[in-house]
């Protein structure tokens, strides 16, 4: 199946260093930034999002403090376009929050929003939802409690046009199988309360919506044994739209094209069980566009983030491991693009060195093409990187 190709691109510790690149099988990598693993933060383990400044913004999973068993409880940083790295959040007091896995989001006023997995105050620590105002300070939304409400946030959140935050959390609800919630300044709904059975269980990825405002992401566990793609209305009905059945477990969320085609990766499963790259029609036909090798393999293996879709149809994408660089046990990861008709090539594979290594993060684009992402380890102190790839 060809896909449509009207839509446009959809998207442990640090040192600021001069830039440095690095060849690659199609690609250039440019080293924005090397964590160096104290008060800069470490372990980057999302995506980033762009200002029309090209100033980029993000969180590190780890240090930026004492706390979390002496680690560091993660940040929120901006990234200067000369490089200079601004910490706008600390994470470590518990009540804030600990453990950004996400990333953010931003609303007209400059309003950032993330979620932590960890921390909030309540007796099971379960997770955040905080927001960074303009001038640096932090809110916490939803602080969840392990009950009805959901608990562990782990992916990005999504805002609409009325101002409605939503997002997903991994657990709790009735049936301990997480929920969909929406919030309304600090006001929580749940929209879904997971079952745990055909239904799908654990929902740790991120929501998007097409133009009737529904709602699309996939869940871990559940449906069939391995994982779902499920719609949701804004009334609350789930549809299961596909279940996977040979041990995918996406973990990431999927984009959608104007003809109603969802794409995704998954983890696990494939043709040779190491990922694979997904079209799923609106029929819900699901069409392999790329199955990764379970290890070693030079195309990459294991691709734990999700993929961006440019105007002509091309997918880019990350796998965690694989690829050429020898300096990690299964290889340092790859950045991986699939052509409109299918054919999949790698435009860069990190060598685990000062240019980085295990991308975890979906990419984003600019208008030029040039893609960037962040590395949870490598990079001039071995913590991460903030990077930029010109095809």
């Amino acid at each position: 199946m060809r896909r449509t190709t009207n839509r446009a691109v959809m998207v442990c510790l640090f040192v600021v260093g001069a830039m440095s690149s690095a060849a690659s099988q199609a690609g250039t990598e440019t080293v924005l930034y090397s964590f160096k693993g104290g008060s800069d933060g470490a372990a980057p383990a999302a995506g980033l999002i762009l200002d029309k400044a090209g100033n980029l913004y993000g969180t590190t999973s780890r240090g930026g403090g004492t706390g979390c068993g002496g680690n560091g409880c993660g940040t929120v940083f901006k990234l200067a376009t000369d490089g200079t790295e601004s910490v706008l959040h600390v994470f470590g007091s518990g009540t804030d929050g600990q453990t950004p896995t996400s990333g953010l989001i931003r609303d007209s006023l400059d309003n950032l929003y993330g979620t932590a997995t960890a921390g909030g105050g309540n007796a099971c620590n379960c997770g955040v939802v905080f927001k960074i105002t303009a001038n640096g300070k932090e809110v916490i939304l939803h602080a969840f409690t392990g009950g009805d409400d959901g608990a562990t946030p782990r992916d990005n959140l999504m805002i609409d046009k009325k101002g409605y935050v939503f997002g997903t959390a991994t657990g709790g609800g009735t049936s301990g199988s997480g929920v969909v919630f929406r919030l309304k300044g600090k006001t929580e709904k749940v929209l879904y309360d997971f079952t745990g059975g055909a239904d799908g269980d654990d929902p740790s990825a991120s929501l998007i919506e097409d133009k009737a405002g529904n709602l699309y992401s996939t869940t871990t566990y559940g449906g069939a044994c391995c994982g779902t793609v499920f719609s949701l209305s804004r009334a609350g009905t789930e549809a299961v739209l596909y279940a996977f059945e040979e041990e995918e477990e996406p973990q990431w969320g999927v984009v959608r094209d104007s003809a109603g085609n969802l794409f995704g990766a998954t983890p696990h499963g494939g043709i040779y069980s190491g990922g694979e790259v997904f079209e799923l029609a609106p029929d819900g036909t699901l069409t392999r566009l790329h199955s990764f090798p379970i290890s070693n393999g030079s195309d990459g293996t294991t691709p734990y983030a999700g993929v961006a879709e440019d105007a002509a149809g091309n997918l880019f994408g990350t796998t965690g491991f694989g690829g050429t660089g020898k300096t990690c046990t299964g290889g340092c990861g790859t950045l991986y693009e699939i052509a409109a008709d299918g054919t999949e090539s790698v435009v860069y594979s990190f060598q685990g060195g000062t240019d980085g290594s295990v991308p975890f993060g979906t990419l984003i684009a600019d208008k030029n093409g040039n893609y960037y992402g962040t590395t949870f380890s490598g990079g001039s102190s071995g913590f991460g990187t903030v990077f930029k790839i010109q095809p």
